[in-house]
């Protein structure tokens, strides 16, 4: 009998034990996909922040006379290339696709976005993952303000948001 009631309470405290480490593992996974997505999206702000302080001209993209992804962050970059190039210049934009905001880039000679045919045969590089919105993200052309809002996440979601003071105004052709 007493081996009995030892045996029950074993069964108790080691039950106890694994409920209280399953919980733990599950509580750091949590966690390791939280700060993932806190890297992600703090990534993602501050690479498209540094290309928009970096771009010679910015277009909305309603200017755009060509199909692109309708689902975009609403502006179209113009920026020389990073290293010495054939091309005079690299022009950027960023789509949400997939559950991805993309960046696709088009260098080319063309000095005015009107005379660029489209993005097709284009680069592009993921720029962030685990993306649920990008709703909020604008080009405020007016008050030359560029606002990008993106929010990350499968379980939790965070939203990451920033304004970039474009100090161009586009201009008139």
């Amino acid at each position: 009998m007493e081996l009995l009631i030892s045996m029950a309470i074993s069964l108790i405290i080691i039950g106890t034990l694994i409920s209280i480490l399953g919980g733990g593992i599950d509580i750091f996974n949590r966690s390791i996909s939280m700060e993932k997505n806190i890297y992600e999206g703090r990534y993602a702000l501050d690479y498209i922040s540094r290309e928009i302080r970096r771009s010679k001209e910015i277009y909305p993209i309603e200017d755009v006379n060509f199909n692109i992804n309708s689902d975009n962050l609403g502006f179209i970059l113009k920026m020389k290339p990073y290293k010495t190039s054939k091309y005079d210049w690299q022009y950027i934009y960023y789509e949400f696709s997939g559950e991805k905001l993309i960046r696709k880039t088009k260098k080319s000679d063309k000095d005015n976005l009107k005379d660029l045919n489209n993005f097709i045969n284009s680069g592009q590089n993921n720029i962030c993952e685990n993306v649920k919105s990008i709703d909020g993200s604008f080009y405020d052309r007016e008050r030359d303000i560029i606002n990008i809002s993106i929010k990350i996440g499968n379980s939790i979601e965070k939203e990451f948001s920033t304004s970039v003071y474009t100090g161009l105004k586009k201009k008139d052709d």
